[in-house]
């Protein structure tokens, strides 16, 4: 019998939702189209590891995404419905704090 417990991002250490696609079937999804996560590296220009992460969901290309969307017959929303957290802090952001602790 199948286990019912969800697979866990390492990034995030979240599980992953049932409307969101496995690494492993993008990967699946890629062979079956007829190219390979290190060819499609090879063909954009970056190393393969860096399309390894974003299939992961460790980075974020937009480029890569769209192109492994392209291939793949989706769109970036289907294959990653979870948008990332932005790493960077607003203006506003980095304002609120400044007030908040005192020089």
């Amino acid at each position: 019998m199948q286990s019912l417990t969800p697979v866990t991002r390492r990034a995030y250490n979240k599980p992953f939702s049932r409307t969101e696609i496995h690494p492993e079937q993008i990967k699946a999804l890629l062979r079956m189209k007829g190219i390979t996560p290190t060819a499609l590296a090879d063909e954009l220009g970056v190393g393969h590891s860096s399309v390894s992460q974003v299939i992961s969901g460790k980075s974020v290309s937009a480029r890569i995404r769209a192109s492994i969307a392209e291939i793949i017959g989706m769109s970036v929303e289907e294959l990653w419905p979870h948008p990332r957290p932005a790493l960077r802090r607003t203006r506003e952001q980095v304002q609120a704090m400044r007030q908040r602790v005192p020089a």
